[in-house]
Order: C-alpha cells, then sequence, then structure tokens
C-alpha cells in the first residue's frame, strides 16, 4: 500500500459522497470554521452505514404505513360485506319464515302475498308475520273454504253417482259389484 493512499484513507473527507452538510450532520458546508472535518476510514464507513440504516429504516416505515393502509381499506370493505350478507340472510330467513306461516294459513299466491305484506308493514318488530291482520285486509290472498270438488257441485245436487266408470268395467269382467 502507498503512503499516499494510506493518507487519503486516514484523511477521507466528509463531503465525498455528501453534499449539503458533513456525515455528523451539520447544515451547510460552513460550521465554526472554514476547515473541512475529516474522518478516518472507519469513522466515515460508520456515517455512510448509519445513513444508510436511517433511509432503510423511513423507507420500511413509509411502507409499513401504507401497508396498515391497505389493510384498513380491506377490513372496511370486508366489515361492509359481512354486514351484506347478515342482511340478507336475516331477510331470507324472514321470507322462510313468512312462507311457512303462508302456507299454514292458507295463501294462494305467497309471491304477491308476500310482497303486499312486506309493503303493508305487516311484519311486527321481531320480523314475524301478522297473519290475522293480513287476512282481514287481504281476503282474495287466502283459499276459500273447503268446496265440494265433484262433477256435480254446482247443480245442488250433491249426490255421488251410482253409475261410475270402475263399476261398470266390473261389471263388463263379470265381477261383482
Amino acid at each position: 500500500m502507498s503512503t499516499e493512499q494510506g493518507a487519503n484513507d486516514k484523511n477521507a473527507s466528509a463531503n465525498a459522497g455528501n453534499t449539503g452538510g458533513n456525515a455528523a450532520g451539520t447544515a451547510g458546508g460552513t460550521g465554526a470554521s472554514d476547515k473541512p472535518q475529516t474522518y478516518t476510514r472507519e469513522e466515515f464507513e460508520r456515517e455512510l452505514q448509519r445513513e444508510a440504516d436511517r433511509r432503510v429504516t423511513e423507507a420500511q416505515k413509509a411502507w409499513a404505513a401504507k401497508q396498515a393502509e391497505i389493510l384498513a381499506a380491506k377490513d372496511r370493505d370486508a366489515e361492509a360485506k359481512v354486514r351484506e350478507l347478515e342482511q340478507a340472510a336475516k331477510e331470507h330467513e324472514e321470507y322462510a319464515a313468512f312462507i311457512e306461516a303462508a302456507h299454514v294459513a292458507g295463501i294462494r299466491n305467497v309471491k304477491a302475498a308476500h310482497l303486499v305484506a312486506k309493503g303493508g308493514g305487516y311484519f311486527d318488530q321481531r320480523g314475524r308475520f301478522n297473519v290475522e291482520k293480513f287476512k282481514q285486509d287481504n281476503p282474495e290472498f287466502f283459499v276459500p273454504a273447503s268446496a265440494n270438488a265433484n262433477a256435480g257441485a254446482g247443480t245442488g245436487n250433491n249426490q255421488t253417482p251410482h253409475a261410475s266408470m270402475d263399476r261398470w268395467i266390473r261389471q263388463q269382467a263379470g265381477r261383482a259389484v
């Protein structure tokens, strides 16, 4: 190693890679005296390492803050989605309960009745369907009382016919009636 190189290593200038102040952190190139401060190679490398560490730390902090912001936004989105799904589940449960109550009550058109019930306020605070109130206000949705469903029901003659196809077939087959 030459003596000139050794001297350069020992007296490395603080301004070698740092414009705008010395490595010790003073603002501006002038301090108490106009003489530049000199450092040994070890001191210079230590100052460079400190500056590099500081910059890395700042970058890591900025990255962590950005990631925290992204996660917070995702959390808000997830919470909103959970609330939407909870509301949808509640509505489906209420609709299922309505269908069950409507079937028991004898409502013919369940979909239309549900729309009318929703718009008309026929649900209590707990979301249960008030069948009695709905039946009073909307009797057209309910199946009429059991009707006589044989062919002669409208004639006033409610007797069952004596002749039937089964009876005729049995007679033709020679079986006793």
